[in-house]
């Protein structure tokens, strides 16, 4: 109670004042941890759109640069049996391949019309989260590094630097690059007049994907993008009986990898599947990231503007 003349505060309107300014500073502090969050969250998706933009980009080009044998060759005349049938080849083997896969896909191409290169564009799964950064290759893949017994490491070439790289979920390029067709020779001679047939070695070697599930591969590519949650490659083609287009997770769309029985498209042209004679209509790219606990998905579909499928489409009618 107040005595009559004196000026002041009740010990209650003290605590109902302390207990509004609480509340108050409480709803401050909240709205502004929330646009605090917002804008980290906003921030770090437009760093991820920016990434996603700039290496489909990269991808678009290359692949609409790619090299890679057309799917067949004309007949050769007769023979004692009558007409030669045209030679038709699968596109995943022998010289200019391709290996088109979920989380892989790995060509030849020439962006500028005179040297081609072998690009490979795949995803490396990250570490477990709490190793993501102890610095160290807890998964093993890292190039040029052995671990000893006693828990250190050394690197396998001394002469090269030892990277340890924590793996946070990487979207990858390998580029070698091969030779210039320009000094390629068909028909010479060296100087006793033997014939010299040029090697096509450099242009046909199989792809590796690495393996990551088996812990000993190591991943020489360069990271493009890193905090990716999943990379997926699809591939695109139409059929003449549907009218939404189809979606293969390889291709050539054939799990067995056997040409001659067809393959899932469900066309054939030639004795083969038609997938393993042409590109797909367009490559639809993937890009799945997590921000503040929450999943995002960025998609881009690159058309292949050098795919025959609709020609060879018509043909296996």
């Amino acid at each position: 109670m107040r005595a009559r003349g004196e000026a002041g505060f009740t010990l209650i309107e003290l605590l109902v004042a302390m207990f509004l300014t609480i509340i108050v500073s409480m709803m401050v502090y909240t709205l502004y941890d929330v646009a605090t969050g917002a804008f980290a969250a906003t921030e770090a998706e437009l760093l991820y759109l920016q990434a996603f933009r700039s290496i489909s980009d990269k991808m678009e080009v290359e692949l609409n640069s790619i090299c890679y044998k057309v799917g067949y060759t004309p007949g050769k005349g007769e023979n004692a049996d009558g007409w030669v049938p045209p030679a038709f080849k699968a596109i995943n083997e022998g010289m200019l391949q391709i290996q088109f896969e979920n989380q892989y896909i790995g060509f030849y191409n020439s962006t500028d019309g005179r040297t081609i290169d072998r690009a490979e564009y795949y995803y490396n799964p990250p570490e477990p989260k709490i190793y993501q950064d102890d610095g160290r290759d807890n998964d093993n893949d890292d190039p040029n590094v052995i671990f000893r017994a006693d828990g250190g490491y050394e690197p396998v070439d001394p002469t090269l630097p030892c990277l340890l790289i924590d793996d946070k979920g990487s979207f990858m390029l390998r580029k070698t690059l091969d030779c210039d067709p320009a000094d390629w020779t068909y028909d010479d001679t060296d100087s006793l007049g033997n014939d010299i047939y040029l090697s096509f070695d450099a242009y046909s070697d199989p792809f590796q994907p690495p393996d990551f599930e088996l812990g000993n591969v190591k991943d020489e590519g360069d990271i493009l993008a890193d905090g990716i949650e999943d990379i997926r490659f699809w591939y695109i083609y139409t059929r003449v009986d549907k009218v939404e287009f189809q979606v293969s997770d390889i291709w050539p769309a054939d799990g067995d990898a056997l040409p001659t029985n067809g393959d899932n498209t469900p066309y054939m042209y030639g004795g083969k599947g038609l997938s393993y004679l042409c590109l797909p209509l367009a490559v639809q790219v993937d890009f799945t990231f997590e921000t503040r606990d929450m999943e995002r998905k960025l998609t881009k579909t690159i058309y292949l503007y050098s795919s025959l499928w609709n020609e060879f489409l018509s043909r296996a009618q």
